[in-house]
């Protein structure tokens, strides 16, 4: 039983097994801490177990339901997480095969950065969608995997269908698949694989003929799930509203993310730190690197190639941002940016491939201290994530024990939360967030944000049975002067009985 399986094992290239292997173990002991310990995010009341299919699919979104499906929907730290680090474990095998690495320690390094980059970390706060987002940078992996292996009609029909599906789970990976074509291009152009230039252009237009095909296939099954379902795109970051921009826009936008593409690296908090000083090293010595690169392969001598080289180079800013050109409304977080790991793994290939011994002895243990200190990033990330939970839990409790005392308790499921606790009167902990990138969970103290969100909290991590108003009583409430008059929580009172409904009042507010 199962030879099979094992004999093709044995017969996979060793560096295969490298990547996949190595990338796996990284993320398991980078990450353990988040998969053994329960870090909720903003998110997570409504997704204790969630249908990832309706409101996903208004999206765009509309493969994310079969890409979750295998671990069950329900937010199961360990499940959720060992399979979003098996995709990107799945993934490194692929990078390493699409880019041609060949030494072993390049391959680890590629994996490690791939598994530690604080986008994963971000994603991670999602953790019940984590596995899903990961199988979608698989995927597009493997779409563009095909496009530089296979050839003919196969070939194209592969890419569309498995990029158009990388897409449909979410749209962010896009980026991460054209990252992906970009760097191997331009990898093409140093080692000089198609001296005749129409040989080059002919790689390149099969790469946008393909693209078409597969934003064709993912905006078909898009169109058409939505009629099956009678659903509509949602006004979600703008995405009811996406099209092409007008130029002067488009130049604006470009203006305004190749500043926050400069913020990516060097950051925008308060203290100076190991991230940043790391960075900067990075981004002098990578465009070092192509200096030396670019002379010793005397790609100056190939006008056309050498000015494709810089429009390629040029478009990684705008290309990182993409969906920013397509909406004004889109706020892009760490997580829709993993993409920009690539320039990292593509200073090892160069410095591996190019630079004397020396050299990259050295580049290797800077970038084993770059993957070591993403480690860290990820961590206090996480350690923010528990210190947030917890407070949300106390508060909580705090809660729970108030509301039980109140004359009526057990004859009432109804109650009434105004406004929200999450970030008043709270402190930000700039000792733990001024020391990490804009991750999840590094704004919030208290996660208590809302009615919804307090009910669900109440309801499913302490049992109690409860129902928020809403409609005409909730109106009515609203506008009682007995609930105007009350104090804003902790006060005494804060928390009443009102004609039969739990009141508890968190700021000074009449509507949500």
């Amino acid at each position: 039983m199962g030879n099979h399986i094992l004999e093709r094992w044995k017969r996979l290239d060793g560096r295969y097994k490298i990547a996949f292997i190595g990338t796996f173990l990284i993320g398991i002991i980078t990450h353990m801490y988040m998969f053994t310990n329960k870090f909720p995010n903003h998110d997570y009341p409504y997704n204790i177990h969630g249908n990832q299919f309706a409101w996903p699919v208004t999206l765009g979104r509309w493969f994310l339901e079969p890409a979750t499906v295998i671990s069950s929907h329900f937010y199961l730290t360990w499940v959720n997480g060992v399979l979003a680090v098996l995709y990107v474990a799945l993934t490194a095998a692929f990078i390493m095969a699409i880019f041609r690495i060949k030494n072993i320690i390049p391959i680890l390094l590629c994996g490690g950065l791939l598994v530690t980059w604080p986008a994963f970390a971000d994603t991670m706060g999602f953790l019940f969608l984590a596995d899903g987002f990961m199988l979608s940078m698989l995927l597009a992996s493997a779409a563009v995997w095909v496009w530089e292996n296979k050839t003919g009609v196969k070939k194209y029909v592969l890419f569309a269908v498995i990029l158009g599906t990388a897409t449909g789970i979410y749209q962010a990976y896009l980026t991460f698949a054209m990252y992906l074509i970009l760097i191997r291009i331009i990898l093409d152009i140093l080692e000089k694989r198609y001296l005749d230039n129409k040989q080059l252009f002919q790689k390149i237009g099969s790469a946008l003929l393909g693209g078409i095909l597969g934003v064709g296939f993912y905006y078909g099954m898009q169109t058409l799930i939505l009629r099956l379902t009678g659903s509509t795109f949602s006004d979600y970051m703008g995405i009811s509203e996406a099209g092409l921009p007008e130029i002067k826009t488009m130049f604006v936008t470009l203006w305004k993310d190749t500043i926050h593409f400069i913020e990516l690296f060097v950051g925008s908090n308060g203290e100076f730190t190991a991230y940043e000083i790391f960075n900067i090293i990075f981004i002098l010595s990578f465009i070092a690197i192509y200096i030396y690169v670019v002379i010793k392969t005397k790609l100056y001598k190939n006008k056309v190639q050498l000015c494709l080289f810089i429009l390629l180079n040029l478009l990684l800013i705008p290309v990182a941002y993409l969906w920013d050109f397509l909406s004004e409304d889109v706020v892009y977080r760490f997580m829709m940016l993993y993409c920009v790991v690539l320039l990292y793994i593509l200073a090892v290939v160069l410095v591996d491939k190019y630079l004397p011994a020396i050299c990259s002895n050295i580049y290797m243990y800077f970038m084993i201290a770059v993957v070591f200190n993403f480690g860290l990033i990820d961590n206090i990330g996480y350690f923010n994530l528990n210190l947030c939970w917890e407070q949300t839990y106390a508060t909580a409790i705090q809660m729970q024990d108030r509301l039980q005392q109140l004359e009526g308790y057990e004859e009432t499921e109804d109650i009434l939360i105004i406004g929200t606790l999450r970030m008043k009167n709270q402190n930000r902990r700039e000792w733990v967030t001024d020391r990490i990138p804009p991750m999840i969970g590094v704004e919030a103290v208290n996660l208590m944000r809302n009615q919804d969100f307090i009910v669900s909290i109440l309801k499913n991590d302490l049992g109690m049975v409860l129902d928020g108003v809403s409609g005409e009583q909730k109106d009515a409430l609203y506008q009682s002067d007995e609930v105007r008059e009350m104090e804003n929580w902790p006060a005494k009172d804060s928390v009443k009985m009102v004609d039969g409904v739990m009141v508890m009042k968190l700021e000074d507010i009449m509507e949500e």
